[in-house]
């Protein structure tokens, strides 16, 4: 039996590098309980995963968020800020101080957001593409700060008599235009980020636990890859440095009856 996952944690990953924790289930307007952790029950209880860390380690001020229909970063069909109480790391729900007043879904990919983000969540932009792929791809001035995230493997391993776990291995790249002092930048904003990803090792809900293995390696020939100069479209050179992570979660309980 599966665990029904809602996310995969590469997208878990990649809202907690904006402050954000997705929502498991659709939230009704006059609720409380908000449910930021994967929960399951019966013979599945032990894939349940806590939602709560990044709002224990950073803040209980936060913000709900319904994204809009055409599913592009600026479009938000509402929004209202709570306040968490009694917020525990490995909480599966969250509770606000008072009963939310819109409807939130799952279909839209609603979240949970730091009220104060982390000043490297609000000059960030994901990309779809490695910027350092090739050089016949290049990308706009205002594409960066840019950062992409990608699982590079994955593997299947058994983690007890009856169940297995998936492991999953990301990099998250971060790459900036080089100007004065950029190579300070670079560094700062990347360990600013694995500080944001080690603030929860659950990524927002959708693995057993992740492990940073590097948490910030820069790229050893500033603004080069193998195949030469990485540029913008206005020809300004790029600099990047990378994150790896391994994230754990369970795949199969009572795998014997699986594959019998």
């Amino acid at each position: 039996m599966q665990p029904p996952y809602v996310y995969h944690p590469e997208r878990g990953l990649r809202n907690l590098l904006l402050g954000r924790v997705l929502l498991k289930e659709d939230l009704s307007a006059g609720t409380s309980i908000l449910p930021v952790g994967s929960e399951f029950s019966d013979n599945l209880v032990g894939a349940n995963i806590p939602g709560a860390c990044l709002f224990y380690n950073y803040s209980s001020k936060a913000t709900l968020v319904q994204p809009g229909s055409s599913d592009t970063p600026d479009d938000i069909e509402h929004l209202e800020d709570v306040t968490l109480v009694s917020v525990a790391a490995n909480d599966l729900h969250v509770t606000s101080d008072a009963p939310v007043t819109k409807d939130y879904t799952v279909e839209r990919g609603a979240y949970l957001q730091l009220k104060t983000r982390p000043a490297v969540c609000s000059k960030l932009k994901f990309v779809e593409r490695d910027f350092t792929d090739s050089l016949e791809v290049q990308f706009p001035d205002d594409k960066f700060p840019a950062a992409v995230v990608f699982q590079y493997n994955s593997e299947r391993r058994p983690h007890s008599s009856t169940t297995y776990e998936d492991l999953f291995y990301f990099v998250v790249r971060y790459g900036v235009i080089m100007a004065p002092t950029w190579r300070d930048t670079l560094r700062q904003d990347i360990e600013d980020l694995a500080a944001l990803i080690s603030a929860d090792p659950y990524l927002g809900g959708t693995c057993w636990y992740a492990e940073m293995t590097k948490p910030c390696q820069l790229n050893p020939t500033p603004g080069r890859n193998a195949q030469g100069m990485v540029k913008t479209t206005h020809d300004h050179r790029v600099d990047w440095g990378d994150i790896y992570i391994t994230a754990h979660r369970l795949a199969v309980v009572d795998k014997i009856s699986n594959f019998a």
